[in-house]
């Protein structure tokens, strides 16, 4: 295709026009009523009916058409702010070939099975060319495949141990350059440019890359997940590929991927930030990916390919997709202000949501354990499975989590109460290696170390207040302690022994992650909080005390560990001491307010105490 020409492919649908349009190898959605082809002026327009003595101009008309452009783009980039990339020399950046290929192994063994962004035999294929080119060809790697390159690796990192070849340290610093380096380029001087599939893909995988790296540069994600919506729709991705009858099997299976991967990471932003999402399920209408392997999609077509009906590449995206339309619809009356969550259809949406948690169970209960398919590029693994399941829980948890707080008061909301504890317990379960630091530690745990929001996994503040609060709440319906030991009193201690024990493991896994330099403090300080209340409430110790000197401890213990890794950093110790602690005002809406979760002021302490702690620093 020529650089100034241009296919318009025209569908009406429920009386309106849209037009696909490709221009400088870019895609873009555009509403008929945006074009041209509303100002009827010289009539319809057909090559066909060119007249002869046209051609002889055709010539002509090429060349200055090529040098007209040119002078455009030369004006425009004289005319531009120059600006010097911050890595100028990114592919000089990348570790000895058998370190990137761990990292990029490491990357499909993990995400791209759940969030399909690239087609796997491509990327391959060009990272393949990309290390048998030399540095001094003249042959220059695209630019998109090098940012799609980096986050990858950069992703990779967070699954990646210690080798000899690179430690850890190094790897981290690096991923936190390659991220810095994507988010130029997406959205720095060539930001025009990059509006295309292969920039949307880049923008999926660094969105990915903030939430699932250690100490992960950019600001707020659902800032950027909007950009990505917006940069999709543009692109036409939510709708109908019909309406596009000139797109081959391979592109409208990519683009249904990636428009899945697009929304899939709107519901996250929109779950960690309790913002209501901003797209609904009236609002698209495109169908979702086939269920094909992706040695059975190619760039020529691959019209003569059936999907196929077991596991494939695609098989655990679909899986998540089935209960999509769902999860919108949760994350919208989680977030819905303007009227009182209903109980009943809390209710109903927490039974279809137990309906996918089974399916979730039943799929891998069938293909675990799954040795690598012929032609498969992708294979389902324990890591997805784990994943999976607490990611759809915490659906269950946040929906009943508002009548489990009435149950306090009212038994009528006891089933909320249940299911809301038992969707904490099986997410929290899932913190059960105790040694972070061992090389056989398992993809998910790594996860948890350094992820954000969702991808802390049964790390989160969620589980753990949900938790502490079933605690609580039956210590506080057993009554005041008795010095006289009473049987009941044992069963019921006996009964709430597995949460504790979980509470337990998590706060010891909070405080390896804050050694192992990740300095967030506030989980461990609740956690810390909580457990000394509870300690208090079946001693009939006096808990306002035990919780004030649990904190003191506490921050006593990270103090020191923070300023141990700042003599190491040799930096200094006001500089390490400094805590990731969002403003209250930043707190998600449906977040339990701190007084009202307990009917004492013991926690309304813990508050005190962190409020004072985050002026005073």
């Amino acid at each position: 295709m020529k650089l100034w020409d241009r296919a318009m492919y025209r569908c009406d649908d429920a009386q309106k026009t849209y037009h696909l349009t490709q221009h400088c190898y870019q895609t873009y959605y555009v509403p008929e009523i945006l074009t041209t082809s509303q100002f009827q002026i010289i009539g319809k327009f057909d090559a066909t009916e060119v007249e002869p003595s046209f051609n002889a101009t055709q010539t002509e008309l090429n060349n200055l058409v090529k040098e007209t452009r040119g002078l455009r783009h030369a004006l425009i980039a004289q005319n531009s702010v120059q600006l010097v990339s911050p890595v100028p020399d990114l592919a000089g950046t990348l570790p000895p070939k058998v370190v990137c290929d761990e990292l990029a192994r490491s990357y499909f063994r993990t995400f791209e099975a759940m969030y399909r962004i690239v087609h796997v035999p491509t990327f391959w294929r060009e990272y393949d060319q990309f290390w048998q080119t030399s540095p001094s060809s003249s042959v220059a790697t695209p630019a998109h495949f090098l940012m799609k390159l980096i986050v990858i690796l950069a992703i990779g990192t967070t699954f990646h141990s210690e080798t000899p070849e690179i430690d850890r340290t190094s790897l981290v610093r690096l991923a936190q350059t390659w991220i810095y380096a994507a988010q130029w380029w997406l959205t720095g001087p060539s930001e025009k440019s990059t509006a295309t599939l292969d920039g949307l893909q880049v923008f999926c995988l660094l969105l990915l890359a903030r939430h699932a790296t250690h100490n992960s540069p950019g600001g707020s994600t659902w800032l950027s997940t909007g950009s990505l919506l917006t940069m999709a729709q543009s692109m036409g991705l939510h709708r109908n590929p019909k309406m596009f009858p000139s797109l081959s099997q391979f592109q409208v299976q990519i683009r249904a991927r990636l428009w899945t991967t697009v929304l899939e990471l709107v519901c996250i932003s929109s779950l960690d930030s309790a913002l209501p999402p901003n797209i609904s399920s009236e609002d698209f209408d495109t169908d979702i990916p086939l269920n094909f392997d992706d040695q059975d999609l190619d760039h020529a077509g691959s019209t003569g390919v059936h999907p196929g009906q077991g596991v494939t590449d695609s098989s655990i995206q679909l899986l998540l997709a089935k209960s999509l339309p769902l999860r919108l619809g949760v994350l919208r009356l989680l977030n819905d202000f303007r009227s009182e969550q209903s109980y009943k259809t809390a209710l109903k949406l927490g039974a279809e949501l137990r309906t996918a948690c089974r399916e979730v169970a039943s799929f891998f209960h069938s293909s675990l354990p799954c040795s690598a398919r012929e032609g498969s590029a992708l294979t389902p693994t324990e890591f997805h499975r784990k994943f999976l399941d607490i990611y759809l829980r915490k659906y269950t948890m946040l929906l009943h989590r508002p009548f489990m707080l009435q149950a306090r008061k009212d038994p009528c909301f006891y089933l909320a109460r249940k299911v809301c504890v038992e969707s904490a317990t099986v997410i929290g379960s899932y913190s059960s290696n105790p040694d972070l630091d061992s090389e056989t530690v398992d993809d998910l745990s790594r996860l948890s170390m350094v992820g954000r929001g969702v991808f802390k996994c049964a790390l989160s503040l969620d589980v753990i207040m949900v938790l502490a609060l079933e605690v609580i709440t039956q210590l506080e319906e057993e009554g005041p302690h008795q010095s006289v030991p009473d049987p009941l009193d044992e069963i019921n201690r006996a009964g709430r022994a597995p949460l504790v024990q979980i509470l337990e493991r998590i706060s010891d896994q909070l405080l390896r992650i804050i050694r192992n330099g990740s300095p967030s403090l506030k989980r461990y300080m609740f956690l810390s909080g909580y457990r000394s209340q509870i300690r208090a409430m079946e001693s009939g110790q006096p808990v306002k005390q035990a919780v004030y000197e649990a904190i003191l401890e506490s921050m006593k213990k990270c103090n020191s560990v923070l300023q141990g890794q700042a003599r190491l950093a040799g930096s200094s110790g006001a500089e390490a001491s400094a805590m990731d602690v969002p403003d209250a005002a930043a707190a998600p809406f449906y977040q339990m307010d701190m007084g009202s979760v307990v009917g004492n002021d013991h926690l309304q302490l813990i508050r005190g105490i962190w409020f004072f702690l985050e002026t005073a620093r």
